[in-house]
């Protein structure tokens, strides 16, 4: 089986998760978004809440956006169709666009917890 540690993330993977965080009010008040570069926070931040998948869908996101990999060659892999990898995929995708995921990514995972204990005494 694969290694799904991450060493460096993939750009297309953090763009598509932040389009569908775009589209939340509350992501949208965590501020400016950055995709190129992440610090190392923020890594363990993205490392965590890929983390939070299933194995099988950790893999798929990592086949399709840092691999490249087309639908079909990934489902051959698992022993599915394509379309089935697509919808694992885009479940996938919304699981980690939720506010409470994303703030990993925005704020990293040491921002996201002082953040998360500052709004829980409010």
């Amino acid at each position: 089986m694969r290694n799904t540690e991450i060493k460096e993330y993939p750009v297309g993977l953090l763009e598509v998760i932040g389009k569908r965080a775009e589209n939340s009010r509350r992501a949208m008040e965590m501020g400016q978004i950055i995709y190129t570069d992440l610090s190392d926070d923020q890594m363990q931040g993205l490392e965590t809440v890929l983390h939070q998948l299933k194995e099988r869908e950790r893999l798929a996101l990592l086949y399709r956006y840092k691999d490249r990999m087309i639908y079909r060659e990934i489902g051959k892999k698992f022993g599915v169709t394509g379309s089935r990898i697509e919808q694992m995929n885009a479940r996938s995708i919304r699981i980690l666009a939720h506010p409470s995921r994303w703030g990993y990514i925005v704020r990293g995972y040491q921002g996201q917890m002082e953040y998360l204990k500052s709004h829980e005494k409010e």
